[in-house]
């Protein structure tokens, strides 16, 4: 497990973690931010309207893996771009530092510091993962289809 607070002799180990949230915190400490987080459930939500909006006008054109493909990309990148100032103020509330120190255009544009690298890795990691799930799920399909279909064809020939 890795730990998530540094001292100054370096990152502390989770049991340390653990003690020096509850000392400073209390039982309460492990449930800060637990209001961003919900909030973050927008995002994947939303991901997944992304991702059925697109995915069935780009196959009519693109092919069913292609459209797969891209359909989670872009679901993905508008979860990532839609979530990361929510990410960016639960890090700061957690770690104890002003959530938004101002209300500067520069200030608020800073949240979404960071972003592209996260979208771009994402992106293309949700993207497959979402072609991989819908090929399998064609291939189960296809394969229980097929099942059914034998085991009636056996039940007809059988007279049962």
């Amino acid at each position: 497990m890795q730990a998530s607070i540094a001292d100054a002799s370096g990152l502390q180990s989770a049991v340390q973690v653990f003690k020096s949230v509850l000392k400073a915190h209390g039982l309460g400490g492990f449930f800060i931010g637990w209001r961003l987080s919900v909030a973050l459930r927008f995002g994947s939500a939303a991901s997944l309207v992304v991702y059925e909006s697109a995915r069935r006008p780009m196959a009519a054109v693109l092919g069913s893996d292609l459209a797969n493909f891209l359909a989670g990309l872009l679901g993905r990148l508008s979860e990532v771009y839609s979530c990361h100032p929510i990410k960016t103020l639960r890090s700061r509330q957690q770690s104890g530092k002003p959530m938004l120190p101002s209300t500067s255009l520069g200030a608020i544009v800073g949240l979404w510091t960071g972003v592209g690298t996260v979208a771009r890795a994402d992106a293309v990691k949700i993207g497959i993962r979402f072609l991989l799930i819908e090929r399998l799920r064609t291939i189960l399909q296809w394969l229980l289809v097929t099942r059914h279909r034998r085991s009636e064809e056996r039940r007809e020939k059988n007279g049962y």
